[in-house]
């Protein structure tokens, strides 16, 4: 989620997800109601825009803290620490250098493609 501006040309006027329960989507009215109460939202819209603007700044401090720790770990801890990080939607990892045994290379990636 970058910082710039979006170009208003290229917005559509309305976006909408379906959560009808007859249609089979009442579990993502239940996951946008949960967010809604956890991220303290009036509205689910508000929540979903929380929602995209935590996972950028999850995505920021996650590296942040890893490269802190990359600095103070030994790389087995540093693994399991990743580990623990890491969820079914964002993974991180750390690449050492075989022959020192420095990190050399943190990542904060989705599941679903390379280095984000």
């Amino acid at each position: 989620m970058g910082t710039s501006e979006p170009d208003l040309d290229e917005i559509p006027n309305r976006v909408s997800v379906r959560t009808d329960p007859d249609a089979g989507y009442a579990k993502r009215y239940k996951t946008l109601d949960d967010a809604q109460e956890a991220l303290g939202e009036t509205s689910k819209t508000k929540a979903i825009l929380a929602a995209c603007r935590h996972v950028d700044a999850d995505r920021r401090g996650k590296r942040r803290a890893m490269e802190y720790l990359a600095e103070r770990l030994p790389p087995n801890e540093l693994a399991e620490v990743c580990q623990r990080l890491s969820t079914s939607e964002i993974q991180v990892s750390v690449g050492f250098d075989s022959e020192r045994e420095d990190c050399v290379q943190v990542r904060v990636m989705n599941s679903r493609s390379a280095d984000t």
